[in-house]
């Protein structure tokens, strides 16, 4: 439920990941199809959201102050992409047609 045609973010592992201020601030919103957003009361950005098991963060790129050296390491729901979005088909990424296993999430996020 990105609105857009992408939505960029970074899995981190749990016990690599630890908030500085605001947690308290978090409030959650729930679907009933099991889609989880989480978001900061105050403003409305979206914050990091804990994986059901506990073991990573889904942490939207959009949060970053700073450079990551990173790279695209999969493409999700590419099963219901928009016809004109094309641009990732042959790029040799893993692609998925739904969301992977967060066990699948831990296992690309380590290459």
């Amino acid at each position: 439920m990105s609105g857009s045609s992408s939505n960029s973010a970074l899995i981190v592992k749990a016990s690599n990941f630890k908030w500085c201020t605001g947690e308290h601030q978090i409030r959650s919103f729930s679907t009933s199809s099991g889609f989880k957003s989480e978001f900061c009361c105050q403003c409305g950005s979206p914050v990091p959201n804990i994986s059901s098991n506990g073991d990573s963060y889904w942490v939207p790129a959009g949060l970053l102050s700073e450079p990551v050296d990173t790279k695209v390491s999969a493409h999700v729901y590419v099963g219901s992409h928009a016809s004109w979005d094309v641009g990732f088909m042959n790029d040799g990424i893993p692609q998925f047609d739904t969301m992977p296993t967060e066990q699948d999430w831990l296992k690309i996020c380590e290459k």
